[in-house]
């Protein structure tokens, strides 16, 4: 029996308490109130900063988009909830190529169906403008 239930056990007996069976079943509930109590504490990610600084940040984000991506890859485990038209994937090609490049790993990128093909526009578009700013550095 673990301690709280003693306690509340040696309480209820020692004031004469009736115990009914509710009180009886709430009694053998505590530990395990506590052991889920001790579960949630451990699943619980607190920690701050398990990530790392930005390797690369291209020119063709916005500022809010470089700030939400700097800010993904410090926290380390972190979701980027943009709205329609926010630049969804742009984002997540720039926090796919830095987590790649920190870790030396390739990153899969799972979309949904319907906007798989969106996502592929996206990434076509970001890497002609891509090859534009650079093919600008050699002119």
């Amino acid at each position: 029996m673990t301690t709280s239930k003693s306690i509340a056990l040696m309480t209820a007996i020692g004031n004469n308490a009736v115990l009914t069976p509710s009180d009886i079943a709430t009694i053998s509930r505590i530990g395990e109130i506590e052991d889920y109590e001790h579960f949630l504490s451990k699943k619980a990610q607190m920690n701050e900063g398990d990530g790392f600084n930005p390797l690369w940040m291209p020119d063709f984000l916005f500022d809010f988009q470089r700030v939400l991506v700097d800010w993904a890859l410090n926290r380390g485990r972190a979701a980027i909830f943009a709205d329609c038209g926010m630049g969804k994937t742009p984002m997540q090609l720039v926090w796919a190529e830095n987590v790649s490049r920190y870790t030396g790993k390739s990153v899969l990128i799972i979309t949904p169906l319907a906007v798989a093909a969106q996502a592929v526009k996206n990434i076509e578009d970001a890497a002609r403008q891509q090859a534009e700013q650079v093919e600008m550095l050699f002119a």
